[in-house]
């Protein structure tokens, strides 16, 4: 089974085509495939089965039959009733980890899906519709057993914006304070969700560090998110992150829709003055 992106596709059709030429069944998921929907079999016939979107409970009884022999005549296309976002209901397996010292242990958590922004270069919402949350005990199930065999616990939350998420990452932020896991995490954040209450409630929940998505500090480039790129507000959110020991990491893009040499300078030029405790530029 694959779960590929645009950039490892092809190496990804690659191994699947040795696979099944080894008697193997292939199946493949993933943003890539979503966003090629059926057309995925017209781009390679190296798959046995396709899984397009958040379709998981439908996916599963067919890789069931799938790996008991039953083998269909053509390729199979699976996807989700509504498209809508949701989550997977399996538990994280972190038995894959490697221990071996080779990383620093940050594990991966999943709270929600999907995302309410709409930028030119993500495909969030074009794989999904609408933004989807775990009940806050079963994410908190997962920090529990986490925290159960490894003290301390660094997490990243994958969530497109945990920031965003209102009442339900209210519930998770009590959640997580009162159960006082050694768990220290980080997270993708938006400066115009920021406000010292929320930074407060962060941190005694054990954020130290927010990845803030920014993308242009220039007029005139389309970023799609819907805060403003005023530098005095992303400075503003800074700061008060700052104030409660929160690291925080500038994300820019170079090149989106609008860009110019002259936009690049202007954004290059506020960062300095902003006080990030590292940014990083994607072209």
């Amino acid at each position: 089974a694959f779960s590929l992106y645009i950039d490892d596709f092809a190496e990804g059709a690659r191994l699947a085509r040795i696979a099944l030429e080894a008697g193997l069944v292939t199946v493949v998921g993933g943003p890539h495939a979503t966003l090629l929907g059926r057309d995925v079999l017209t781009a390679t016939n190296a798959f046995t089965m396709a899984g397009l979107g958040d379709c998981l409970p439908e996916a599963t009884p067919v890789i069931a039959r799938l790996a008991s022999g039953d083998v269909p005549a053509g390729p199979i296309i699976v996807t989700s009733s509504d498209g809508k976002a949701r989550m997977d209901p399996l538990a994280p397996d972190y038995s894959v980890w490697p221990d071996d010292g080779r990383y620093f242990p940050v594990y991966p958590v999943e709270f929600s899906r999907g995302c309410r922004q709409h930028c030119p270069f993500c495909t969030d919402p074009v794989l999904r519709a609408g933004v989807a949350a775990d009940p806050v005990e079963r994410t908190l199930g997962t920090l529990r057993a986490l925290a159960a065999t490894r003290d301390p616990v660094w997490v990243r939350f994958v969530d497109s914006s945990l920031s965003s998420l209102g009442p339900d990452l209210n519930r998770l932020l009590a959640a997580m304070t009162i159960a006082e896991l050694p768990i220290q995490w980080s997270a993708y954040a938006y400066p115009h969700d920021i406000d010292s209450h929320l930074a407060t409630r962060m941190a005694r929940a054990g954020c130290r560090a927010l990845f803030l998505g920014i993308e242009s500090l220039a007029p005139g480039v389309r970023v799609g998110k819907h805060h403003s790129k005023h530098p005095g507000e992303i400075a503003r959110a800074v700061d008060i992150l700052h104030e409660h020991g929160i690291f925080v990491h500038g994300n820019f893009i170079i090149g989106l829709p609008g860009e110019t040499p002259g936009t690049v300078e202007r954004t290059l030029g506020v960062i300095s003055g902003i006080g990030f405790d590292r940014s990083e530029e994607h072209t």
